[in-house]
């Protein structure tokens, strides 16, 4: 999904190398997700299941 990999590549040039270990974990992750919960979190119609999911979509937002 093209508005996908533009939020996650903004987010890599802008604030990943500043994260911690712990946070880029969290965004490897992610990343693992499928598209279409990527997507439900980042509009907020599902909740990421752990508190370091959420925290990283919050900073994706």
């Amino acid at each position: 999904m093209l508005e996908l990999d533009l939020v996650l590549q903004d987010f890599l040039d802008r604030q990943y190398a500043a994260l911690p270990p712990n946070e880029r974990a969290a965004f490897q992750r992610l990343l693992s997700l499928s598209d279409t919960a990527l997507i439900s979190y980042l509009h907020g119609t599902e909740e990421a299941e752990s508190d370091e999911l959420k925290n990283i979509v919050n900073k994706l937002r």
